[in-house]
């Protein structure tokens, strides 16, 4: 046999055997994936469960002046309360009874007794929540003893939609869940109320059953309000009743800033 010489040239143009990679089953890379996922959830698990760790324990130790600084805002709100019995402008009430909107914009601590009871009979429990209520002359006295806290409106069809939708929740079995038409049905449907929207209706109608739709929804967490409409102490020129009470129409204004 007889054989041919290459020169250097020619064996260099010589195809040549590619070197493999080094590869891995595809189960393992899905397998490592997977575990880096959970890594990633337990991680966001354990520092959300040292935030709240931190904030209950800010919550259980308070500097002496807290204390002091509670009784006095006490003190004061019971005054207010004593003049505004003997000094209360006649309130007005509307011709026909019509949907509102209540929203509690300060008041951590520090309440009188009486305006405490108030605002946890109007389910306000705490700062940037919002509750639907029918404005009668009732309502009207409770919202005036409670004013400097509170600020409120008359709903329209437009803002009832929105905070509907955008916030709306209700409690089940102890929990807070989202509103969705099959939850609407399950827990209202009795009533003739099978979607959000029969819910709608029914508050901007002031329908038969809006106790019932009231009591179905859970209080609207709302943020803080955006903008200039009402700023830190610091950072507005107006005084403290000047950003609560009666706003009348001009309600929806704050909540499209909240919602």
């Amino acid at each position: 046999m007889d054989y041919v010489e290459m020169s250097a040239e020619e064996s260099s143009l010589a195809p040549k055997a590619r070197a493999r990679l080094p590869t891995l089953p595809v189960k393992l890379l899905k397998r490592r994936k997977q575990v880096n996922k959970d890594v990633i959830k337990q991680q966001r698990k354990r520092s959300t469960e040292i935030r709240k760790r931190a904030q209950k324990q800010k919550q259980l130790f308070h500097r002496p002046a807290f204390f002091i600084s509670r009784a006095r805002r006490s003190a004061r709100d019971e005054s207010r309360l004593l003049r505004s019995t003997k000094k209360r402008p006649p309130i007005e009430v509307p011709n026909r009874e019509r949907l509102g909107i209540v929203i509690r914009i300060f008041g951590d601590s520090g309440l009188a007794p009486e305006s405490y009871q108030i605002l946890s009979l109007l389910r306000l429990h705490s700062k940037n929540q919002a509750v639907f209520v029918p404005i009668s002359q009732a309502m009207l006295e409770l919202l005036a003893t409670v004013k400097p806290y509170v600020v409120w409106g008359y709903a329209d069809l437009a803002t009832t939609r929105n905070l509907i939708f955008k916030r709306g929740k209700t409690r089940v079995g102890g929990k807070t869940k989202s509103l969705t038409n099959a939850l609407v049905e399950e827990k209202l449907g009795q009533f003739g109320l099978i979607c959000i929207e029969d819910i709608i209706h029914e508050l901007t109608s002031l329908g038969p059953h809006l106790r019932d739709v009231l009591g179905f929804l859970a209080p609207f967490q709302v943020r803080p309000p955006t903008g200039d409409w009402i700023g830190t102490v610091k950072k507005t020129h107006h005084s403290f009743n000047q950003r609560s009470g009666n706003r009348s129409e001009f309600i929806s204004q704050l909540v499209n800033k909240m919602v």
